[in-house]
């Protein structure tokens, strides 16, 4: 934490600066003077609240504003149209992409977590987008405005209302898509969840990109089609045995409802459990092998 700013007027050449905890810095009237400057960092300042004078830093390309909570003013911005990485996330108070519509030349864009957006229109003056995070949209519906996008190599998004993510099958470049922080093969986060085939879990290696799938699809509907067998119950627990087809592999999942989420899960458990208590033991380290988390 910095207590006294006085010096920095003095670094007229710094082209790195990164403040972090600096509860005592309210604007950025100390940073006026440092036109030199081409990375700057701020995070977790919670009296920011004002970033006027972040307007005379035309050379700045990399500028994140991370978690400042306060800051209700982003107007100096709009001046800085050289930027090509601009991070402000956790900025609660933002509720339109206009004031950064100058900014065409963005490579890279942080919104993660900017929760009152409810709506990402304004994105196509972003042409120039590669990678997009817009992580922690609780309100956002409708994402069809990415479809300008045309250069969008990755993109980060999840926590939304969004039930359509067909757009994002007709833009050719975007080959990582990540849904709550996990990457999700494109094919599957594009079609929609009635047509997808509830098989492909039993092949998918990766126990987080299986919870993805199981989250879009539905738990109800994953053991059903999957032909899954209850053999027995507990306490509220399921363990349920499923015949993969075609081979002589069968399969068990222990089904249990999270009290905090009021959610359903499933995981694997290993073929020898006869019971939900053993499943319990096994997935807890009471018996010698160690789960693989299904979802």
């Amino acid at each position: 934490s910095l207590y006294s700013f006085n010096e920095l007027k003095e670094l007229i050449f710094l082209e790195y600066l990164e403040l972090a905890d600096c509860s005592n810095l309210i604007n950025t009237a100390i940073l006026k003077n440092l036109i030199n400057l081409n990375q700057l960092y701020v995070s977790r300042c919670d009296n920011l609240i004002n970033i006027d004078d972040l307007r005379y830093l035309l050379r700045l390309t990399d500028l994140t504003l991370s978690h400042c909570y306060n800051l209700i003013n982003i107007d100096g911005l709009k001046n800085l149209t050289g930027l090509k990485l601009l991070s402000i996330d956790g900025l609660v108070f933002l509720n339109s992409l206009d004031v950064l519509n100058n900014l065409t030349a963005l490579e890279d864009l942080d919104l993660s977590d900017c929760c009152n957006l409810l709506s990402i229109d304004g994105i196509e003056y972003f042409h120039k987008l590669l990678d997009l995070n817009i992580t922690g949209f609780y309100k956002l519906h409708n994402i069809n405005a990415l479809r300008h996008l045309s250069k969008l190599e990755s993109l980060w998004l999840d926590n939304s209302q969004i039930i359509d993510y067909s757009i994002l099958g007709t833009m050719p470049k975007l080959d990582a898509i990540f849904l709550n922080y996990v990457g999700v093969p494109k094919y599957i986060v594009v079609t929609p969840a009635d047509e997808l085939n509830p098989g492909i879990i039993l092949t998918e290696k990766s126990a987080e990109i299986r919870r993805e799938i199981i989250r879009k699809i539905g738990i109800d509907r994953v053991i059903s089609e999957l032909g899954a067998e209850v053999i027995n119950r507990w306490e509220g627990y399921e363990l349920l045995k499923l015949n993969i087809p075609n081979t002589r592999r069968k399969i068990k999942y222990l089904k249990m409802k999270n009290p905090s989420t009021e959610t359903w899960h499933i995981e694997g458990v290993s073929p020898r459990m006869r019971t939900c208590q053993g499943a319990l033991k096994w997935r807890t380290g009471g018996i010698k092998w160690r789960p693989a988390q299904l979802t």
